[in-house]
């Protein structure tokens, strides 16, 4: 039955046309099956939400892989970054956090990019490094929550 309800679903599916990317095309295919945007996206949070970071991590990676450019790129991009600050992990936090303002300086994830790259620097042992990115969150978000929290960090 599972079977037959995923072929119906491939069955379904708009076929990309031939030659073009997947860059915002509404579908992409993973093994099997095809996945939206949104659904891919959604998935994601869902299994960072429920605990499941390792499997969100791919997801994330898999939406920006085929959906780089759209509206929720810069969050997916945040909560990989997100999740590996979560993790301990805070090379590839501030790595993650870097690639949010560098390939999407202007999005709503900047300020928490900011405050996070800043927060993970601290963790690291780097407090000069974390106080510049503080500073610039209070400089570029004076009336962001956040800034007030870099304040008092």
């Amino acid at each position: 039955m599972t079977d037959l309800g995923n072929s119906v679903k491939v069955m379904q599916a708009p076929r990309r046309p031939a030659g073009s990317n997947h860059s915002g095309w509404g579908t992409c295919r993973f093994g099997n099956a095809y996945h939206t945007a949104t659904d891919l996206y959604s998935n994601a949070r869902r299994d960072m939400s429920g605990g499941k970071l390792d499997l969100a991590l791919e997801e994330f990676s898999d939406y920006l892989k085929w959906y780089g450019n759209t509206d929720l790129a810069p969050n997916a991009q945040y909560y990989m970054a997100y999740i590996h600050s979560s993790q301990g992990d805070y090379d590839n936090a501030v790595k993650e956090f870097d690639m949010v303002l560098e390939k999407y300086p202007d999005n709503n994830k900047t300020p928490d990019s900011l405050y996070n790259k800043g927060l993970a620097l601290t963790k690291m042992g780097r407090r000069t490094d974390g106080a510049q990115e503080y500073r610039e969150l209070i400089q570029r978000f004076p009336a962001n929550d956040l800034s007030k929290r870099a304040c008092d960090s």
